[in-house]
């Protein structure tokens, strides 16, 4: 996987930082904001910090997706066999396809877990642990954000800090890891290591 952050990995060494208080890291976003952009990015830049929960949904593989990349590709008869243990379990209309996400929380690390709102409040009523929900929000125009759906803005609402990726030069320039990590770092769930 090729991402910008290949060539300059700031703040990687596991002798800086370490994690205070597992839990989960929600991305919420609308559409192509960059959510899975971000988990990737977090993942490779990071990765004695980060985990990606194991998420399965019923709906057909991608193209460019393949089993575990980003999803557990499932059939409904195995869906409703292990829903009763998912958290963060969201039915997506029109073509009811169905997500869900394993709960297990890999210790000393910030679990990571793209969500919707349906799927938050799924697993704020599912699980004790430690829930950071982070929302990403493209920096677009009034008339642009006019066709994105309202339902996906309304995630942003309860997020606890919203990230803007930004155009530079006709390009969007996405949300760096390490604002992510600094603001784990400003809330406790990181600390520096002694």
């Amino acid at each position: 996987m090729f991402t910008s952050y290949n060539l300059f990995k700031p703040y990687t060494s596991s002798t800086f930082l370490r994690v205070k208080k597992p839990c989960y890291l929600v991305i919420a976003g609308h559409s192509m904001s960059g959510k899975t952009f971000l988990c990737n990015s977090l993942l490779e830049v990071y990765p004695y910090l980060f985990s990606k929960a194991t998420q399965i949904t019923t709906r057909p593989m991608r193209e460019n997706e393949k089993q575990y990349e980003p999803y557990m590709f499932v059939d409904d008869r195995y869906f409703d066999l292990v829903e009763k243990d998912l958290v963060g379990v969201v039915k997506n209309p029109p073509f009811f396809y169905r997500y869900g996400t394993v709960n297990t929380i890999e210790k000393n690390k910030v679990n990571i877990i793209i969500l919707s709102e349906e799927g938050l409040k799924d697993l704020k009523n599912k699980t004790n642990t430690k829930i950071v929900t982070i929302g990403i929000v493209n920096g677009i125009t009034r008339k642009e954000r006019e066709k994105i759906l309202l339902e996906e803005m309304k995630v942003l609402e309860i997020c606890d800090k919203v990230f803007n990726n930004f155009i530079e030069d006709e390009q969007i320039k996405f949300v760096e890891p390490l604002e992510v990590v600094s603001y784990l770092l400003s809330i406790g769930v990181l600390e520096n290591a002694k």
